[in-house]
């Protein structure tokens, strides 16, 4: 069986990288080789961040076999305490650990120099990808540097690793679709709208049992299904499954669904934006309480609180201020979430 063997660290794993399993992939089937295997070899560390994400988001895409060589002791360069030659036999041995015995005519498939001097070593033959990156130009030290600018070139494998959902919460006409539709064209983000606006313009305001029940199968169902976007850092909600539940709480005659609290834990977004209630009511029909605010900044932030919510209370109230205000609280929430990518080096 005539084998492939793709090796790297893949932190993150971007596009390139999916790249290069492609042409390794489509290689061994071009030269009409009706027995192969592509063997894919991660490389991580136990004490490095994403190390379970990295495998998961190769296996996800991949039908290829993948191996995880989890080793602390891993040598990146020769050095003053392992000789060229160590450094080489202990990837020989790590390699054929993984893939058995390696033949002649199989192949190690690589962007970098490395690769021709490791299938030397190997007794296989070499073949080359785009050494230049015309095809695809990134590098994982380029998405760590800029996880945001570059996050379009991260696979789609590993980009809800870092994706951050932000759902703007809070009383009817505080603001919420303003800001978040704003704020998701400045912030390259994908914008989800709140359902039962839509819903109800579409099928009558009056409320029944049956329309609520609609209104949640449809909220989950939206933010499920945008929860698989691609190539855009955040998801800005106007609204969530936690609104949902509390303007049931509101109106306990339509019957909470039991169903509703498991599927909002699903779908629990990362940070809440609680908006205040101190902005003039607009009266608008299709809102709960039609003429007036049925409810205050208190009561939903009971509701995050009562959820183990992570949230920011928002304190500006003209649209300028809050923009900037929310802008600087999600930025932050990002590079939090990936310092581990940002942070990642090898010594």
């Amino acid at each position: 069986m005539r084998q492939g063997i793709v090796i790297g660290t893949f932190m993150p794993l971007t596009k390139g990288h999916e790249q290069l399993i492609a042409f390794a992939e489509a290689y061994l089937d071009y030269e009409n080789i009706s027995a192969s295997v592509l063997n894919i070899i991660i490389s991580t560390r136990p004490n490095e961040p994403f190390n379970i994400e990295r495998v998961d988001a190769l296996q996800k895409h991949h039908h290829h076999k993948i191996y995880n060589h989890d080793d602390a002791n891993a040598p990146q360069n020769p050095d003053d305490s392992l000789s060229e030659e160590e450094f080489w036999t202990y990837w020989k041995k790590t390699i054929i650990g993984f893939v058995g015995k390696i033949n002649s005519d199989d192949i190690l498939f690589a962007s970098e120099s490395y690769g021709i001097k490791l299938a030397e070593v190997l007794g296989c033959r070499f073949i080359p990808f785009n050494k230049s990156r015309d095809l695809i130009d990134i590098s994982g030290t380029q998405i760590r540097k800029d996880p945001i600018k570059y996050f379009h070139m991260i696979s789609p494998g590993f980009q809800n690793v870092l994706r951050q959902t932000i759902t703007f919460f809070g009383p009817e006409s505080c603001g919420k679709t303003t800001l978040s539709r704003r704020l998701a064209q400045k912030m390259n983000a994908h914008f989800v709208p709140e359902y039962a606006r839509d819903y109800l313009e579409m099928v009558g305001e009056n409320i029944t049992t049956d329309k609520m029940y609609d209104i949640y199968i449809g909220q989950l169902t939206l933010q499920e299904t945008s929860d698989k976007l691609k190539d855009k850092p955040f998801i800005f909600q106007d609204t969530d499954l936690l609104t949902t539940i509390y303007y049931y709480k509101l109106w306990p005659q339509y019957g909470i669904p039991i169903s509703i609290y498991d599927d909002f834990k699903k779908t629990k977004s990362d940070l809440y934006i609680l908006m205040n209630d101190k902005i003039p009511f607009e009266k608008d029909p299709l809102r709960y309480g039609g003429d007036k605010r049925k409810t205050n900044m208190q009561y939903w932030k009971n509701a995050l609180i009562e959820n183990d919510c992570k949230f920011h209370v928002m304190e500006s109230i003209s649209k300028k201020d809050q923009f900037f205000e929310a802008q600087e609280v999600i930025n932050a929430l990002f590079l939090d979430n990936a310092k581990p990518l940002t942070s990642f080096a090898r010594f």
